[in-house]
């Protein structure tokens, strides 16, 4: 099923258009690698006051420059998407929004279809037309969760991991420090 069959999708704003208190609050890369390891398994629906370029709890985002999409998290609910990221909203019940990030960021047969959308220049931004033509394949909904789920205990254990490898280096660090030569 193509993709525009199961969202509508929003551009970002123009990043020299926001004022100065919106641009403090834009939505970044490191909100969306965030997103993706946040531990929250609950997927609200309540709408979210805010502009037209602010993300609500219940939208995916997903990145023109990385092909990254994420859920929205309750940490990043209200940020300003620019033009650097296109907000989703699913519109169907046949498909689950952890699937929906489990193709576009692992599935083999469409991250091949994003690289051949780019035509082989993985610097080349997507358009909102042909990101709608993308081939999401349809599986069960049950195998949908599983598959979702997988992801995303995956991507949260990697983002556990290097938070360990983080701390790691900074209790080393400091040690360091109170070591004296001999």
């Amino acid at each position: 099923m193509q993709l525009g069959q199961l969202v509508t999708m929003r551009m970002g704003a123009n990043q020299r258009r926001l004022s100065n208190g919106a641009a403090a609050q834009r939505y970044t890369y490191q909100d969306l690698l965030a997103d993706l390891a946040a531990p929250t398994a609950v997927w609200p629906t309540a709408d979210q006051p805010g502009t037209c370029h602010a993300v609500q709890s219940d939208d995916l985002v997903f990145s023109l420059m990385r092909n990254r999409l994420a859920p929205v998290s309750p940490r990043t609910v209200g940020k300003v998407l620019t033009q650097n990221f296109v907000g989703w909203h699913l519109t169907t019940t046949q498909v689950t929004p952890q699937y929906l990030c489990y193709c576009l960021n692992q599935a083999t047969v469409v991250r091949q279809q994003l690289e051949r959308l780019q035509g082989g220049d993985p610097t080349a931004k997507l358009s909102l037309s042909r990101l709608q033509h993308l081939d999401i394949p349809i599986l069960p909904l049950t195998e949908q969760r599983l598959w979702g789920r997988l992801y995303f205990n995956v991507e949260r254990q990697r983002a556990l991991r290097a938070h360990l490898t983080t701390l790691q280096t900074q209790v080393l660090q400091g040690l360091a420090g109170q070591v004296t030569p001999l």
